[in-house]
């Protein structure tokens, strides 16, 4: 098997320049590149994606912002010079600077189209120095997880249940639910001398305190974890995932407060985390973390797995989504929150590829049993199914509904890239 390359490429923004310090093993000085560069430029790049993400996921004008921001001529000139020094078997450690922090680097599209997810796996780092620390607490050993589950304070997450079975079939598997989930429960799992899982999976919403950012966190039941309190937890060499909606994004200033989150993990002894840098689509959250998963017990290296992972998810047909789905409902009672929430997705699957007739039954289905806002919701699905059943779009279970870097972009491994 070949023997592949870690590379670094660390970026730096001034007034007028983005220089980037290229450095590999085996090359004691690194290269150093020098883009001309605009700030306010950048500034106005990132507004127009945060905006545009606000609504991504059910607004289809906002997905091609995201994709005219990440096409942009600018940011490609950024990324360009890395990809041209880079060997087919590289992976590359990214250390973001500033303003893009707030961007999926390996998202974004350069001259002639390739980005660096196309051929890279990527690992991302608020700092190169962070690197020595997160490689002295890896633990190779990966048998053991810690699953929160929905422990969520606002609306209940539809597949943190399929999510946690998936991991108690893969790993030995502790599932924290209940009070256990809950503030003072996993402060309590996690104190100082406790034993710390390889790996810890957390369903939560995340919050980030621009005025006070230690006072970010984890909203949980009994009141938010604070990035202050994450600095008394033990998670030496614990491999930790953030997952859910929000679970590194808020109104305000996503990416950077993610961050924020993660150098407190960081200095509690993680040696790397995955997390979002923006509020994301649960469904595919749950079918990419599912083969995250499926791969790491497999014994493949987490930077491998999350890139295998996320190309996986952006080639999933209606036909993939449809039969995951299904799954996930025969494991649910029929008349339980889950499975009203699971009827409600089915029937949106349904019409988004072309399947009217079944969208409305499906969606008939959740009305029967729904409380009244999914009611409302079930309902309208059902009526604009039937009113498109009339036209000739032809239905199309081939088509790949999570291809766009809204869905899959946003996962970042952060730390090392065991």
């Amino acid at each position: 098997m070949t023997q592949r390359r870690l590379v670094l490429a660390e970026y730096h923004l001034t007034g007028e320049e983005v220089v980037i310090f290229f450095a590999s093993a085996g090359h004691p000085q690194p290269d150093i590149i020098r883009v001309p560069f605009r700030y306010a430029e950048l500034r106005e790049l990132v507004t127009v994606l945060v905006g545009a993400l606000d609504v991504a996921h059910v607004d289809d004008h906002a997905l091609r912002t995201v994709d005219a921001v990440l096409e942009a001529p600018v940011l490609g000139r950024l990324i360009e010079p890395v990809l041209g020094r880079l060997d087919d078997d590289d992976d590359v450690y990214v250390v973001p600077h500033g303003l893009l922090h707030r961007l999926p680097l390996n998202a974004v599209r350069v001259s002639d189209g390739e980005r660096l997810v196309d051929r890279h796996p990527v690992v991302y780092s608020p700092s190169a120095s962070v690197l020595r620390y997160c490689r002295a607490n890896r633990r190779t050993d990966r048998r053991t997880a810690v699953v929160v589950g929905d422990s969520s304070s606002g609306s209940a997450l539809t597949f943190a249940d399929a999510q946690a079975h998936q991991i108690t079939q893969l790993f030995t598997t502790e599932v924290l639910s209940g009070p256990a989930a809950s503030h003072a429960g996993l402060r309590k799992r996690f104190a100082a001398g406790s034993r710390p899982p390889a790996l810890l999976h957390v369903n939560a919403h995340g919050v980030f305190d621009a005025a006070h950012p230690m006072r970010s966190g984890l909203e949980l039941p009994g009141g938010r974890l604070t990035a202050q309190e994450m600095l008394e937890l033990d998670l030496t060499g614990t491999f930790v995932t953030l997952a859910a909606c929000s679970s590194g994004a808020s109104a305000t200033h996503p990416g950077d407060e993610l961050l924020g989150l993660v150098r407190s993990l960081f200095y509690a002894g993680a040696p790397a985390m995955l997390a979002t840098l923006w509020t994301v689509d649960e469904l595919a959250t749950a079918m990419m973390l599912g083969e995250f998963y499926r791969l790491l017990a497999e014994g493949t290296p987490a930077v491998a797995a999350l890139w295998r992972s996320q190309r996986r998810l952006g080639e999933c047909t209606a036909e993939d989504v449809i039969t995951y789905i299904k799954t996930v409902q025969a494991g649910q009672p029929a008349t339980s929150a889950a499975a009203v929430r699971l009827g409600t997705t089915l029937a949106h699957v349904l019409l988004t590829a072309g399947e009217y007739d079944a969208a409305a039954r499906a969606a008939d289905a959740v009305t029967s049993t729904a409380d009244a806002d999914c009611r409302r919701a079930a309902a309208r699905l059902a009526r604009d199914a039937r009113l498109l059943s009339r036209t000739a779009r032809p239905a199309d279970r081939e088509r790949r509904l999570y291809n766009h870097p809204f869905f899959w972009a946003p996962f970042l491994l952060i730390g090392d890239w065991y």
